[in-house]
Formats: structure tokens, C-alpha cells, sequence
């Protein structure tokens, strides 16, 4: 937590998102997300991500659980 807010998530998932540009060639990149991780949701608006919708899926267990579903 004493790292928390320090912009260490944006800073990691900018880096990912120039591999994925750079090196894989991908049109379209999805991320999934509790919807009430607020700070989640907050970082993929940072980097330009819009919300899509809500999906149901499985767990480890199998439970089925909430996700929202962003796309770049």
C-alpha cells in the first residue's frame, strides 16, 4: 500500500502496451477488470481504454464472476 498512487500500474502497463504495439502486431487489446476496482478502471481510462460492457466468467473454482470489459 505505501506504494499505492505513486503511478507505478500506468508506468508497467505502458510498457506492455508499447510490446504489444511494437512487437505483436495486435489490432486490439482487451482488459478485464472487477468493476469495483476503481484504481483498475482508473489506469485503463489513463491510457485510453473505454468501457464495453460487463461479462460473466469462470474462476479458478469455476464460480462464475463479474468482469468489465475494456477495450483499446
Amino acid at each position: 500500500p505505501e506504494f499505492w498512487g505513486l503511478g507505478f500500474a500506468t508506468e508497467a502497463a505502458q510498457g506492455a502496451l508499447r510490446y504489444a504495439r511494437e512487437q505483436t502486431g495486435l489490432r486490439e487489446l482487451i482488459a478485464l477488470v472487477l468493476p469495483t476496482n476503481e484504481r483498475s478502471a482508473a489506469v485503463l481510462a489513463r491510457l485510453g481504454f473505454r468501457h464495453d460492457g460487463v461479462l460473466e466468467l469462470p474462476d479458478a473454482s469455476w464460480k462464475l464472476c463479474r468482469r468489465s470489459l475494456d477495450r483499446l
